[in-house]
């Protein structure tokens, strides 16, 4: 049997859990469910991602701090609840999460710090927090969870793996609204 490289997160795991040894004649040829939970959690952070434009702009508008009061605490303690209930290690959904959190932070600033050098006003179209946005990160990060949960389970093919980071990290950059540092934190989980 042949050990493969793991990526970070999977180094994490693999220390937890035993190895992301997978041998060599055990690999099918096509994506496996393991890959496309991987994909799907990696399309989910991007998706977060693009979610913190808007809740800048609501943030904005209403004076707020990028910060919410208990909101990141809130979430987190949920998110490892879940992920509890899934058969996640805490730390494993803490350490995903924290990343994810602090990406979608640093990117909020970046844009309020872009609309001070820029005296914006208000968004005339920006989406409603507690009514729209609230239940997309909701609803994502829940997502995030049960995909996360089966990744944790079955880690993806490693050439896989690198086909949707890079996918999902080259949108993100081409996309001019996500900063090429920002973009690295939040996939700094999936780093190969």
């Amino acid at each position: 049997m042949r050990n493969t490289a793991c990526p970070l997160f999977f180094f994490i795991l693999a220390v937890a859990f035993g190895g992301c040894e997978t041998p060599e004649g055990e690999r099918s040829p096509g994506a496996g469910a393991q890959d496309v939970a991987f994909a799907e959690l990696v399309d989910l952070v991007g998706e977060r991602l693009e979610l913190m434009y808007p809740a800048a702009q609501y943030k904005w508008n209403n004076g707020l701090q990028v910060e919410g009061a208990g909101r990141d605490e809130a979430a987190l303690a949920r998110a490892v609840e879940e992920g509890e209930g899934r058969g996640l290690p805490p730390f494993v959904t803490e350490s995903f999460f924290l990343v994810q959190m602090e990406a979608g932070r640093l990117l909020q600033q970046v844009y309020f710090e872009d609309w001070e050098d820029d005296a914006a006003g208000s968004f005339d179209l920006a989406a409603d927090y507690e009514s729209e946005l609230l239940p997309d990160l909701d609803r994502i990060e829940l997502e995030m969870i049960e995909a996360l949960a089966q990744v944790h389970a079955a880690p993806p093919s490693e050439d896989r793996a690198r086909e949707r980071i890079e996918a999902v990290r080259e949108r993100l950059l081409n996309s001019d609204r996500f900063p090429e540092e920002i973009v690295e934190i939040a996939m700094s989980p999936f780093a190969l």
